[in-house]
């Protein structure tokens, strides 16, 4: 039964014929391989179609984590509290305990290694009121936004994989209300991987919710022939020394397996 749902889901999706003809995608293996649960959004943008694993939990919403810095990256460069990649905060030298935060940082090393100090001081400066209205203006998630900074960490704004999907889908066509050259740029921060065959776009994520690990990486992926919007959504118990790897090797083996990526 399963098998045959996973085919059809494939054919749907408008993927080469051998994926179909020559694998299919074992999600509970790929995230059992790290002790890991949680689902999977995958849209073709070109086909206008979606694959999904564990329906319902797509629908659940978690903690954004890290995720977040997508919008309130946007958020800060359409309001001016950032003028562009290169503003600088420094360092209060307080020990957060990953070497990369322990330093001066620009918006653009701020995204890309994560610093949640940079993002929660400049937060804090433009305002939860802004936050909120651009939440709004944006439909993201449960747009719930308290003081109990980071909001995005340990509050209680929550988004489904299938909200982040809605969300990165207006990103990628730049329909969102954010200035053009402001959804470039961050489109360009967002690059993991670049090579002659695709560019895969993403952002990580990792909350630390009541005993548990709460990741994610979303983004999209670029081929010559299609797009790809995706997120994925990953939990497991806290402690797993596999967890920080398998946000973005998870998503990496469901591409694999679908033909995507070599």
């Amino acid at each position: 039964m399963l098998t045959c749902l996973l085919i059809s889901l494939l054919v749907s999706f408008n993927l080469p014929a051998q994926t179909v003809q020559d694998s299919v995608v074992n999600f509970d293996k790929i995230f059992g391989k790290y002790d890991a649960e949680g689902c999977a959004v995958i849209y073709n943008l070109d086909s206008d179609r979606y694959l999904r694993y564990n329906l319902e939990d797509c629908d659940s919403g978690y903690l954004p984590a890290s995720t977040f810095k997508i919008p309130n990256t946007l958020i800060f460069l359409e309001t001016g509290i950032v003028k562009d990649i290169n503003h600088q905060l420094k360092w209060d030298g307080k020990n957060r305990g990953i070497k990369s935060w322990n330093k001066d940082h620009t918006l653009e090393t701020a995204f890309r290694n994560s610093a949640v100090w940079y993002y929660e001081e400049i937060t804090k400066q433009l305002g939860l009121g802004k936050e909120k209205e651009f939440l709004e203006k944006l439909n993201y998630g449960n747009q719930k936004v308290n003081g109990n900074f980071p909001f995005w960490l340990k509050g209680d704004l929550r988004i489904s994989a299938n909200q982040q999907v809605d969300f990165l889908k207006k990103l990628y066509t730049n329909d969102l209300p954010f200035n053009e050259e402001y959804l470039s740029t961050v489109k360009d921060l967002m690059i993991l991987e670049q090579d002659s065959t695709y560019t895969l776009r993403g952002k990580t994520g990792w909350a630390r919710p009541e005993n548990r690990e709460v990741g994610w990486l979303v983004g999209y992926l670029e081929t010559d022939e299609d797009v790809f919007v995706y997120a994925v959504n990953v939990r497991a118990e806290r402690g797993n020394k596999m967890f920080r790897k398998a946000r973005l090797e998870i998503a990496r083996e469901i591409f694999r397996e679908l033909g995507i990526v070599q």
